[in-house]
């Protein structure tokens, strides 16, 4: 594993969201968005929940499988449990390493 996590260009949203359907995978739209408005504590809105899990799809972190004409369903794939693994490395050592970037 790298010291940087594999994605340090995407929102915290979406790191949030490939949790949440890690956790509960395989789930469709509506459980991911139930999932994170628990987290939240907040409503999340259908146009940016779908806009992100299309983003973790095509960035190959998320794999999207048809389950009906208006459901989809998500499973994380390889990469994107890589990601999460990294970004928890990543995580783990800035809480453990002590070292400041002002240093």
């Amino acid at each position: 594993m790298s010291a940087e996590p594999a994605f340090t260009d995407v929102p915290s949203f979406r790191c949030d969201l490939l949790a949440v359907v890690a956790r509960e995978e395989p789930v469709n739209g509506l459980v991911a968005k139930r999932a994170l408005e628990t987290a939240y504590e907040d409503t999340i809105n259908n146009g940016r929940l779908y806009r992100h899990l299309d983003a973790l799809v095509e960035a190959q972190y998320l794999q999207k499988r048809k389950l009906d004409r208006r459901t989809n369903e998500y499973s994380v794939t390889d990469s994107g449990r890589e990601a999460l693994a990294d970004q928890i490395s990543w995580l783990e050592s800035c809480l453990t390493d002590g070292n400041s970037v002002s240093e």
